[in-house]
């Protein structure tokens, strides 16, 4: 919990025992981490439909760069999302 937000819930409520939620800590931490991944994410998109859009004025064929689990940066989030719901079924 912030310093300011402590501060005031002590003096507006002495007598009362003071409780962090630890999915409220959790948020803080994770929100910040998946505005860092949609991002990152968007980055490979442009990137990616680039080097296609390059190629194919060029008359070439667009073979992508691979991950070390053979997914494309473009293909990763997709793929967790498959993996995701397959768990879930």
């Amino acid at each position: 919990m912030a310093d300011s937000i402590r501060l005031i819930v002590q003096k507006s409520f002495s007598e009362a025992t003071l409780i962090i939620d630890r999915l409220y800590v959790k948020n803080l931490a994770l929100n910040p981490l998946q505005e860092n991944r949609i991002k990152h994410r968007s980055k490979a998109l442009v990137i990616e439909n680039d080097t296609i859009d390059n190629a194919r004025n060029k008359y070439l064929r667009h073979t992508p760069k691979l991950l070390h689990n053979r997914d494309r940066l473009k293909q990763e989030r997709s793929n967790i999302n498959q993996k995701k719901l397959q768990y879930n079924s």
